[in-house]
């Protein structure tokens, strides 16, 4: 880290035989993309500290259920009383559609302000300066990554990586088997020079702080699987996951492992932005990752958080090693590992602290073809459908905190919420249909309140972007502005229903345990039924024996 002395590399800290070999080679010079800072700034606090949740798991519990109670009236009193409608039974799936997606998102943006007027105030307070955020390993799993040559793609990720600022670092790049020759196109790129298990070399800055990289290639085994095997060969206590597509941007990584100074904190979440949102259904996606967004921060407040994206994440080295790492036989295997760690933590009598932090943004791209997007969301709807089941014994364990209290039973609604969605929609529009004035009426009605809602709640997740993203990222990749208010005034006749519809196909998966499974970016290759292999780093990735072919995104 540069506050340490000139003199000092990240290359120092890896403390691994063998990384002095690359310096026979000529370093590969990296010209970061922004100015160098100082020091590293303060980020908001609340995203980052393992404070209390703003409201204990029971009482979080009861006041998320009287808001979808105060939704559901208030919706039905805007009908009657504002429309001057009159409702029909069947009308009533679709008020509690609606309400569910405005008790929810009101409580979570309520929280998220007042969380983080707090902390302001706590921090204006503060005169400490903020202790420096621990050296972190970036892991980077890549199947089929080559197509951005020595100039773009995976390359232009590593050299992202190499050129943040204000944290120690090493980056090791695993090959899950590809045919395209993604590993040589890094060599390549960096110089990199043979080693007995794959290629290591040093990426120079140009202020002269030098990133230590290894490359290594596996067999076909699944993203879990590539992971883990570069976590048994990570020397840091902070594992930072990003995919091959994505880039961080300027000091997310940094940002992301100053949360890791709490030492309770096992698992934080960056905000993964899309960076691609040129077509009509990718500026749709972007519009929802920014709402995701507020939706992480929120959980994060009520302690209930229950996915860190494994496009940009990090976690505890000893805690991953200990719960065995990602799983190997999932279809999410990203999502699964937040109640692994939950689970451990409630054997150990302690449950683990997972933050989101606003200020940690990449950027990534999203599928752009509507076969991709629904393969991708079939893929993400099964596999939280599978971990869910899996892990249902901390459904409503009070010893799972705010994560098993609250977080869980609400999911147990997300698990039948296509199909509630789809029975809303026919009733929508056989009440917008119907001869009778009043009931079409209460029908519009609905669908008023619901479009009210998704743009105040889009105007909210701008808000938070603006006051905790980075001013020097938070434009990167959005589409106009306007383009993205008119995707969101526009998803309640389209997008919310495409979404839903993409993910039916997984009930019938999970029914019949499929375990078959098919790519959704465009040009990767078949993948073929998995088996179950043991969980857990012991796995050796590239041995045929345990190797599950991959899940894709």
């Amino acid at each position: 880290m540069k506050g340490e002395g000139s003199g000092r590399t990240c290359c120092d800290t890896v403390g691994e035989a063998g990384i002095g070999q690359s310096h026979r080679h000529s370093p590969v010079t990296v010209s970061r993309f922004v100015p160098p800072l100082m020091s590293f700034d303060r980020p908001p606090s609340f995203a980052t500290a393992a404070r209390r949740p703003v409201l204990p798991p029971v009482l979080a519990l009861v006041t998320l259920l009287a808001t979808l109670g105060a939704a559901v009236l208030f919706i039905e009193a805007f009908a009657v009383r504002v429309l001057g409608a009159s409702s029909a039974p069947a009308l009533h799936v679709a008020v509690f559609f609606v309400a569910y997606d405005l008790a929810t998102g009101l409580l979570l943006v309520a929280l998220v302000f007042r969380r983080l007027a707090a902390d302001r105030d706590a921090e204006a307070r503060s005169v400490a300066a903020p202790d420096p955020p621990p050296p972190v390993s970036v892991l980077i799993a890549a199947y089929n990554e080559a197509r951005g040559g020595e100039t773009g793609g995976l390359v232009a990720t590593v050299r992202a990586v190499a050129a943040q600022d204000g944290v120690p670092l090493e980056i090791l790049v695993g090959d899950d088997g590809s045919e395209d020759g993604t590993c040589d196109a890094v060599v390549r790129a960096f110089g990199l020079a043979p080693t007995e298990d794959g290629y290591r070399g040093v990426i120079r800055r140009d202020d002269g702080v030098e990133v230590a990289i290894r490359a290594l290639r596996f067999g076909h085994a699944g993203k879990g699987a590539t992971l883990n095997a570069l976590a048994r060969r990570a020397t840091h206590g902070v594992l930072v996951t990003l995919d091959a597509d994505t880039s961080p941007g300027r000091l997310a990584v940094a940002r992301l492992a100053s949360a890791f100074v709490d030492p309770r904190v096992e698992s934080a979440a960056g905000v993964v932005t899309v960076r691609n949102a040129r077509s009509v259904l990718t500026r749709y996606q972007y519009a929802e990752y920014v709402k995701n967004s507020i939706v992480r921060v929120g959980w994060s407040a009520l302690g209930g958080l229950e996915q860190v994206p494994g496009a940009f994440c990090g976690v505890r080295a000893d805690a991953f090693r200990a719960v065995g790492g990602f799983p190997t036989d999932s279809l999410t295997e990203d999502y699964e590992l937040t109640y692994r760690l939950v689970d451990r933590g409630v054997a150990l009598g302690a449950v683990p602290v997972v933050v989101t932090v606003p200020g940690a943004q990449a950027f990534t791209d999203v599928p752009v073809t509507l076969r991709g997007f629904v393969r991708q969301r079939t893929r993400w709807f099964a596999g939280f459908l599978s971990t869910l089941f899996r892990f249902r014994h901390l459904i409503g364990r009070p010893a799972a905190g705010g994560f098993g209290v609250v977080r869980l039973p609400f999911k147990l609604i997300d698990a039948v919420l296509p199909l509630l969605a789809f029975a809303s929609l026919a009733v929508i529009l056989r009440g917008v249909t119907s001869p009778v004035p009043s009931v079409s009426r209460f029908a519009l009605g609905i669908l008023i309140v619901r479009w009210t809602w998704d743009l105040a709640f889009y105007a909210a997740a701008l808000r938070l972007a603006r006051q905790l993203g980075d001013p020097v990222d938070s434009g990167r990749g959005a589409p106009e502005a306007w383009r993205g208010w008119l995707c969101t005034a526009t998803e309640v006749l389209t997008y919310v229903w495409l979404k839903h519809a993409s993910v039916l196909r997984a009930y019938l998966w999970a029914a019949r345990r499929v375990r078959r499974w098919e790519p959704s970016r465009e040009g990767a290759l078949d993948a073929a039924a998995f088996g179950a292999p043991p969980h857990g780093l012991g796995a050796m990735v590239g041995s045929p024996q345990c190797a599950p072919p991959s899940v894709r995104s």
